[in-house]
């Protein structure tokens, strides 16, 4: 890995609905809550999956998606940069 990056990211999506902190599977809905529901905060519904997403879009952000991420990550693996346009996004 060249030693140029020691420490890995884990590269997943992240979620920011609002104040909420609860996950967007559909779970995460106050008509469920049984105890302390005064403070409960909804987190609606969301699919991750993006086909357009370049890396960060308004709730999400997709780090996985981020070009200088991933030639990064080639790098490491001792592969050529690629283009956004080779992996399909128009960023």
């Amino acid at each position: 890995n060249d030693v140029d990056y020691p420490i890995r990211l884990v590269l997943s999506s992240y979620y920011w609905q609002g104040n909420s902190k609860g996950l967007p599977d559909g779970l995460s809905d106050c008509t469920n809550c049984e105890v302390n529901c005064e403070s409960c905060q909804t987190t609606v519904k969301w699919d991750a999956y993006d086909k357009t997403s370049c890396g960060y879009d308004d709730e999400y952000t997709r780090p996985h998606r981020d070009l200088e991420i991933v030639n990064a990550m080639r790098g490491w693996m001792g592969l050529e940069a690629t283009t956004a346009a080779d992996l399909g996004l128009s960023c």
